[in-house]
Formats: C-alpha cells, sequence, structure tokens
C-alpha cells in the first residue's frame, strides 16, 4: 500500500494572482503539483517551492514537512503530488490550498 500524507500550503497569501486563479479555476482540485527544492532560500536550507504544473507557484511546504520531504528527494523519492482542497472563503479573497502528498 502507497504511503501518503496531507498538508497545508504556505505563504499562498503572498502570491500575486492566486486568487483570480482559483475563482477562474486555473487552479483547482486535482491538479497536479511539483515540488522544487529551494537549497539557496536564506531563511530555510530545506525550503521546498510549490508549483502547479502550469508552472505557478503557489508558495512553500512547511519548515517540518520540507525538512522531512527534502531529504527524501535527495535520495532520489519520487511522488505523485496533488491539490487535495481548496479552503476559505471568496468573499474575504482569503484562500489556502491542502496537498495530498503520495509515495510513486
Amino acid at each position: 500500500m502507497k504511503k501518503h500524507m496531507h498538508t497545508k500550503v504556505v505563504g499562498i497569501s503572498f502570491q500575486k494572482g492566486i486568487n483570480e486563479l482559483i475563482e477562474s479555476n486555473k487552479v483547482k482540485v486535482g491538479d497536479v503539483i511539483l515540488l522544487y527544492p529551494e537549497k539557496d532560500n536564506k531563511y530555510d536550507s530545506n525550503a521546498i517551492m510549490v508549483y502547479t504544473i502550469k508552472n505557478i507557484k503557489l508558495g512553500y511546504l512547511s519548515r517540518k514537512t520540507a525538512k522531512n520531504i527534502s531529504k527524501r528527494l535527495a535520495s532520489g523519492k519520487e511522488y505523485l503530488v496533488t491539490i487535495a482542497n481548496i479552503t476559505g472563503d471568496g468573499n474575504k479573497k482569503s484562500y489556502g490550498i491542502n496537498i495530498r502528498i503520495e509515495d510513486k
């Protein structure tokens, strides 16, 4: 059985235009996600950026999750990552994105 986990994307509120992309359905549940280690991140050497397959930056994995995942990515581990759900209130223009990270 494949292992999986759910986690929140952090920093989404800093991504310009993300609300409009969600509201226009250009970022939606089920979208495939790419994880990119950001080794030169001055705040966290384990930082992992979260992008859609359409090259839209969503934010980052949390520090705790990134520490765990970055070691595995460096050793060649592969994951299938998708948007599990989108939270928030469109009236307040405040959204959140939760992703599912599954072993390949």
